[in-house]
């Protein structure tokens, strides 16, 4: 009976597929997942409060009044306020702001370089390939949180320099999964049929190889979010990131930790939306994988 139960399940997800499509099946799994629904639903939610912030704030993030220094969480301040009176839950959705920012476009950059390196090395390998990975391991063996100092302190402070140095640590990594994935897939027979056909080499990668491997590419992208959120917040609270008084997670963060003992709240809801954002943008990425994934369909 289990057995039958078994394959009538396996039957009627086949014939799903065929109906809709290796997408749509994608897509079904995904939203089976119900630790993914929870973390795209925390994502979803941050996105809205950190995009629409205005609608959702009552004071200016930067408005400073000495009189409600170290308020505690009231109605009239959620959050409560800092050292120099401004709105915590103000300063905390404008900060997100510009973590997710910083975030997004470190992300782009290190994989749009890694996957034009990755894509090199995989497909024509050789000594090219030999002398760009033993560079990649070098990045590689240096921890990602000392590599992106190093690049802070040698780049200078602000948004845009921080992002460099956050896609340097990340670099490696996305060149090193699209070399695997490029490696795995160039042998194939689509492959041979477009070089047969005269297809030229750029053509081949980037029409037949490189849509073959976005799925590893996605996943560690969606993944990576989450980590590049937490290294910009470490760099902005050791003084290598953000500066005030532009709104930061770690910034936040860093300012607040000599108030600690005195006004707790300053440091607890830095780290609870810098938690929070790690753990949706982990779970996603977890559920992305194994969507993705045609060995774990249900």
């Amino acid at each position: 009976m289990t057995r039958s139960k078994k394959k009538q399940k396996d039957l009627e997800s086949a014939l799903m597929t065929r109906k809709t499509g290796r997408m749509g099946d994608i897509v079904a799994r995904f939203f089976r997942n119900k630790l993914g629904m929870l973390g795209l639903t925390i994502i979803v939610v941050l996105l809205i409060l950190v995009i629409l912030a205005p609608l959702f704030t009552k004071y200016p993030y930067y408005e400073q009044s000495f009189k409600d220094r170290f308020v505690a969480p009231c109605w009239e301040h959620p959050l409560g306020t800092d050292n120099f009176g401004r709105d915590l839950w103000s300063r905390m959705l404008y900060g997100g702001r510009i973590s997710l920012l910083v975030s997004v476009c470190a992300l782009l950059m290190s994989n749009i370089v890694g996957i034009i390196i990755g894509a090199i090395c995989g497909y024509f390998g050789g000594i090219v390939d030999n002398v760009i990975s033993r560079v990649l391991d070098v990045l590689m063996s240096i921890p990602g949180m000392l590599l992106a100092i190093a690049a802070a302190a040698a780049l200078g402070t602000g948004p845009v320099k921080t992002a460099i140095a956050i896609a340097i640590t990340g670099m490696p990594f996305g060149a090193r999964i699209m070399r695997s994935s490029v490696l795995s897939i160039k042998g194939n027979e689509f492959v041979e049929a477009a070089r047969a056909t005269g297809s030229s080499q750029l053509r081949v990668i980037l029409k037949h190889i490189l849509p073959n491997t976005l799925a590893p590419i996605i996943v560690n992208a969606t993944m990576n979010i989450g980590s590049n959120i937490m290294a910009i917040s470490g760099l902005s609270f050791v003084g290598l990131g953000v500066q005030a008084p532009t709104p930061e997670w770690g910034s936040i963060l860093s300012a607040g930790r000599e108030f600690l003992r005195d006004f707790p709240p300053i440091v607890i809801f830095p780290a609870v939306f810098i938690g929070l954002t790690l753990f949706g943008f982990n779970i996603l990425g977890d559920a992305l994988r194994d969507a993705l994934d045609p060995r774990l369909k249900d």
